[in-house]
Parts: C-alpha cells; sequence; structure tokens
C-alpha cells in the first residue's frame, strides 16, 4: 500500500510543504500497517460531503 500526498490547503504554500508531499508519495506501507490502518479507519468511512447544505449556502457568497 502506498501513501497518496494531500497537499494542504489551510496553510500557505511554501517549500516545506512541497518537499513534505514529495517525501509521502514514497511511503510504502507493509501489510500490517495497512490493514491497521484500515481497522482504524475502515475504507469509505470519510466518503460524503466535505460541508452540509448550511455551511455550503455560506461558499462563495
Amino acid at each position: 500500500m502506498r501513501a497518496s500526498p494531500s497537499p494542504r490547503s489551510s496553510a500557505p504554500w511554501s517549500a516545506g510543504y512541497l518537499e513534505e508531499n514529495v517525501a509521502a508519495a514514497e511511503l510504502v506501507f507493509t501489510a500490517a500497517e495497512a490493514a491497521e490502518l484500515d481497522a482504524a479507519v475502515p475504507p469509505g468511512a470519510t466518503a460524503g460531503p466535505r460541508y452540509t447544505p448550511q455551511q455550503m449556502a455560506m461558499v462563495d457568497r
């Protein structure tokens, strides 16, 4: 299992963050580590909208 880097969106962009994201692409988890991650946060557990309808109504006002 490989990690997918997720660029930070709430912090100012910097070379440090770029280095973190590039380094994350090199992570490789063992089967045991992947199973532990899946147990802690099952696949699909984070699916769904990011904001509630009330919050979305305030976006791009």
